[in-house]
């Protein structure tokens, strides 16, 4: 049953911190420090449909980008909704975006909306899926 207020909360947190960790992680350009929250056998899909298998596949494919293309580029993200769909399974979804060196503001065709999904082990929560997709902009 999922009636613990206090239980729900405590993971909530939980949640953000885990968050915050792999926003940490970009921003430092570490691949490892971002792929820390992933489980073994996570599943990573960027916004281009490229699916990083595990945890240590997460964090070579990020290090890469952090020594090419989006060198010093800083992630903005925001956790948009939680949603328990067991007291051990949480679905996320984010609002992200990389904002690079010389941008004030992320170009909005960089926008993305993303959906994580969190379990709670032994050892505590981590993310076992993630999904990007870019946020189609209108056309004129």
């Amino acid at each position: 049953m999922m009636n613990d207020t206090y239980n729900r909360s405590a993971d909530e947190q939980a949640l953000h911190e885990l968050f915050q960790q792999f926003v940490d992680g970009w921003n430092q350009g570490n691949g490892q420090a971002l792929a820390a929250p992933f489980t073994d056998d996570a599943d990573y899909i960027v916004w281009n449909g490229i699916n990083f298998k595990g945890r240590q596949a997460i964090a070579a494919g990020h290090q890469q980008i952090f020594e090419t293309f989006y060198r010093g580029s800083r992630l903005e993200g925001t956790i948009k909704s939680i949603r328990f769909l067991r007291d051990d399974i949480a679905l996320l979804h984010l609002h992200g975006r990389p904002r690079f060196p010389g941008q004030t503001l992320p170009a909005p065709e960089n926008y993305g909306i993303q959906t994580l999904i969190a379990i709670k082990q032994a050892d505590g929560w981590h993310f076992t899926a993630f999904q990007n997709t870019l946020i189609q902009q209108e056309r004129s």
